[in-house]
């Protein structure tokens, strides 16, 4: 069959097994200006496709109207094939892919928890990853044996108790300052980690879904962390 024109972008092959430049041998488009009595705008185009490495032939169809953004207020169209696209491969498609690094040094445990706050963020399961990065900061804590620490009050100072002394607490805000005072993190850190265990409590009491890019900035604050307290410390000179 001759080529007519080729399609603008590429689309799934099932004899290629991916998505791969397609032309086109016939083109039929519907859209709103072939219906005055419509007052809606979209169009509607189908397509008979050839794989223009393979040659094999297909269906493709996209349609888009003046109703379709996505959630960042950008247009988009639905688009079909035919041989269809197994839902498996789809899914390999659009799902994001994080850029996860590897630790040599890790606990088990932490190291199955950062990989899991990481399938959520690429799922774009914000709300559970949150929960993740707070239960990540636990998992520190645990593992260097880190059970208590001093506590702040509104103003920025160390609590006191009744007879003047220090306040301790168990919580995970006074276990933050406990990896502090052992040195295991600055305390630039320590206000850091603060602040996702903020972000962990808002998210798992009050159902506050953060943004993307609050979770992006955490994962890079514990990857910091793990290589500061495990990864670092084991480097021979």
């Amino acid at each position: 069959m001759d080529v007519k024109g080729k399609i603008e972008t590429k689309i799934y092959c099932s004899s290629c097994k991916q998505n791969t430049n397609h032309g086109y041998v016939e083109k039929h488009k519907i859209n709103s200006s072939q219906f005055p009595e419509y007052d809606f705008g979209f169009s509607d185009e189908y397509y008979i496709t050839q794989c223009l490495g393979c040659d094999s032939i297909g269906f493709f169809r996209e349609y888009q109207d003046e109703d379709m953004f996505d959630r960042f207020g950008e247009p988009y169209s639905e688009q079909s094939v035919y041989p269809e696209q197994p839902q498996s491969s789809i899914l390999e498609t659009y799902v994001y892919k994080y850029d996860i690094k590897k630790f040599n040094n890790v606990p088990d445990i932490i190291q199955e928890l950062y990989g899991q706050v990481v399938s959520c963020f690429e799922l774009e399961h914000y709300l559970l990853a949150a929960v993740g990065l707070r239960m990540m900061i636990e998992g520190f804590c645990n593992d260097r044996a880190i059970n208590e620490g001093y506590v702040l009050d509104e103003q920025g100072d160390k609590r006191l108790n009744k007879k003047g002394g220090e306040m301790r607490s168990t919580s995970l805000e006074g276990r933050i300052n406990g990896m502090e005072e052992h040195r295991l993190i600055t305390p630039v850190s320590a206000k850091i980690l603060h602040q996702i265990r903020d972000l962990g409590n808002a998210t798992a009491h009050e159902l506050k879904v953060p943004k993307r890019n609050t979770i992006k900035q955490g994962l890079s604050i514990i990857e910091d962390l793990i290589r500061t307290v495990y990864e670092y410390q084991n480097i021979k000179i």
